[in-house]
């Protein structure tokens, strides 16, 4: 099994190196470079701040703290079939923490959200290697947004006017860190590979989008096993080295948003988003939320408020690799966002409440309430 994968990835490796040479030559080529940017007419890049806090309360642990985040992303065109894209943050804190468990809740770090370089071979087609971030999958119960694995991604992308549609295939290898103390002998190399078809399309005031696909993990290490049952999923074994899940990970996810964008001062969204991981017992095997809100837009101020409810049953994806604001899994709860957009101004006053409770009673995971506050810029040139 794990050879297969080795020789798939090292197939799609060579089928994307060989389309740089096909690039060379091709008379099929139709895209151009972009436009100058402010760094050369092969550079552009922006940057992006985030000046907060944040607070957390989960029985006995609680934290509180002040934070930043800067981001910022640069791409580089060295040919118009030929790009390297690359998003860092980083991440600075000042605060105090009580925990049952050593992470990294308060501790300064960069971290690289999306670094890849891109072969544009014939319009339409995108092959990407590199580190590959998990935004796009739009299903923070199943991804975070701000992972980024190494590996293999192709899309396939199409527009006939305002309907867009893109396929999206990944192979990619979700990052962990293991002592020799973490395991037993020498693991094999974990996968997670998704195939997903997006869609999104405007007409008159509604306008809509839609995702749905296919998902899989493999040979999990244990120290991911082990972290995972902390934060919620079935694990046989106490300690690392050893820990194996109960239950496979492979199911589809989806999701579905719309827009009832009139032309006034107010309009609406709703939203639902639904996981299932075929691999586990029906009672620990799914994920939903759905969620709605007013958008008012008085001038150039914008006033944006969601509210959501959702459950992310035990073992419906691997607990330590979804959204932790949320609880990761064996969760249930409320969320409230709001964003506060003085476009003249270019800064947004931002929030977030999340309320998660056990789905399950267990000895790691309490009720669960957290919130951050701040301020953030659009991107912007450097």
């Amino acid at each position: 099994m794990l050879g297969s994968r080795v020789r798939l990835l090292s197939l799609l490796g060579l089928i994307l190196f060989s389309s740089i040479l096909f690039a060379q030559n091709s008379s099929m080529l139709t895209l151009s470079a972009p436009p100058p940017g402010p760094l050369g007419s092969k550079w552009r890049a922006e940057w992006e701040m985030f000046l907060g806090g944040n607070s957390f309360s989960e029985g006995k642990d609680e934290g509180l703290g002040a934070l930043v985040y800067f981001k910022s992303n640069f791409e580089y065109q060295f040919a118009p079939w030929l790009k390297a894209k690359i998003r860092p943050r980083i991440d600075l804190y000042a605060g105090r923490a009580q925990e049952r468990y050593d992470n990294d809740t308060y501790r300064n770090r960069i971290r690289l959200i999306e670094g890849y370089l891109a072969v544009q071979p014939v319009e339409g087609l995108e092959l990407r290697a590199g580190a590959i971030n998990q935004g796009f999958l739009k299903s923070p119960m199943l991804m975070s947004s701000h992972r980024g694995f190494p590996g293999l991604q192709q899309i396939l992308s199409s527009q006939w006017g305002t309907f867009k549609a893109q396929l999206i295939a990944q192979q990619v290898v979700p990052t962990s860190y293991s002592l020799n103390t973490d395991r037993e002998e020498k693991e094999g190399l974990p996968s997670f590979a998704t195939q997903s078809l997006h869609l999104s399309a405007s007409y008159n005031w509604l306008e809509g989008s839609l995702s749905a696909g296919r998902f899989a993990f493999n040979n999990m290490p244990s120290k991911v096993a082990f972290e995972s049952a902390i934060s919620g999923n079935h694990v046989e074994g106490e300690v690392a080295p050893g820990a194996r899940f109960k239950t496979g990970f492979e199911g589809w996810f989806g999701g579905i948003e719309v827009c009832a964008c009139f032309d006034s001062p107010i309009q609406f969204v709703g939203e639902f988003q639904r996981l299932t991981n075929l691999k586990a017992p029906s009672v620990d095997a799914d994920a939903q939320s759905w969620g709605f809100g007013p958008r008012f837009i008085l001038g150039e101020h914008e006033i944006e408020i969601r509210y959501r409810q959702y459950f992310i049953e035990s073992d419906a994806t691997v607990g330590v690799y979804n959204r932790s604001f949320m609880g990761n899994t064996n969760r249930m709860g409320e969320n409230i966002e709001f964003k506060i957009d003085f476009k003249d101004r270019k800064f947004a006053l931002v929030g977030e409440w999340i309320n998660a409770r056990v789905i399950r009673d267990n000895a790691t995971q309490k009720t669960m309430t957290v919130y951050y506050f701040g301020v953030e810029t659009p991107y912007a040139p450097f």
